[in-house]
């Protein structure tokens, strides 16, 4: 069956159910009890259900694909007022479609303005997906690693250039081409990828399509090296924007020198930039060369 992870919706669980849960549940975590504990005893799993059945049912709900049950999902609030998320477990068949991750990231976002809360398997590799989405450790048990996204404000400041440095660049840069637009995309958008997914702004890849280029092109230069794109800034009247480092190059000081760059080629009375808080590398770039926060705004 072709299913589309936007066309996935969850519905209250109900006791009809329980079967159903069990078996999703037990298909996803066999394999890590036997490790962890040397065996599955059915009589001492399906008790132990029971008991998180029961705690659990007023906050858990059934995954579905039009008619078909394809996973469950539970998650609540504590009583420290951050959000728990419990389970989310999908059939073998409907797995590998980004099923968990869509419902995954709509919890988190509507939990963004509280801590959110977690333990997951130590050998289970969906670990690594909660660290990309801004998870960090919180502890851990013997079998399990806790983890927390802490509340996190989507906020921006605004820079300005306040204490001139006496540097001056050692860069050469030439106007964007539209023959680099391919090179440019795919860098811009791994440039933003990470911070737009852990802040969960979607989409995660800004540039979609052409129409990204069809205006402010002409205000974009570009820094190359055999015909590759190193690094790229925008000019746009007083305010230097998406200054971008190909992952590539990074950590090799071209932020520096494209900044330095764009420093001297700024014609206006002040230079302002825009910055993720998020993004602290950069706030400590621009706080070394010059700039200082005078404005905070929500993104």
């Amino acid at each position: 069956m072709h299913i589309m992870a936007d066309t996935i919706r969850l519905v209250p669980y109900t006791d009809d159910s329980c079967e159903f849960v069990y078996g999703v549940k037990k298909e996803a975590y066999k394999k890590y009890v036997e490790e962890c504990w040397g065996a599955w005893i059915e009589e001492v799993q399906r008790e132990y259900f029971e008991k998180f059945i029961a705690d659990v049912r007023n906050n858990a709900f059934i995954i579905m694909a039009g008619e078909n049950k394809i996973g469950f999902y539970n998650g609540k609030e504590l009583d420290n007022g951050s959000y728990e998320i419990g389970n989310i477990c999908i059939v073998p068949e409907f797995r590998c479609r980004g099923i968990g991750s869509k419902i995954l990231k709509e919890k988190l976002e509507e939990n963004k303005d509280r801590d959110i809360e977690l333990q997951v398997f130590k050998q289970n590799p969906v670990g690594k997906l909660y660290e990309r989405l801004g998870f960090v450790p919180n502890g851990e048990t013997e079998f399990h690693y806790k983890m927390i996204k802490r509340k996190q404000m989507r906020v921006a400041f605004t820079m300005e250039y306040k204490y001139p440095v006496a540097e001056r660049s050692s860069i050469e840069m030439v106007p964007y081409s539209s023959k680099y637009q391919d090179k440019y995309k795919r860098i811009y958008n791994e440039c933003y990828h990470e911070m737009r997914e852990q802040l969960n702004i979607e989409p995660y890849d800004f540039i979609q399509d052409d129409t990204f280029f069809s205006t402010g092109m002409d205000l974009v230069y570009l820094l190359l090296e055999n015909d590759e794109i190193i690094g790229s800034v925008a000019i746009k009247g007083e305010e230097i924007d998406d200054l971008i480092v190909n992952p590539k190059f990074q950590g090799k000081g071209y932020g520096k020198q494209l900044l330095l760059w764009a420093l001297e080629h700024v014609n206006a009375e002040r230079v302002i930039l825009h910055v993720a808080e998020w993004n602290k590398r950069a706030v400590k770039l621009y706080t070394k060369n010059g700039f200082e926060i005078i404005e905070t705004i929500p993104i």
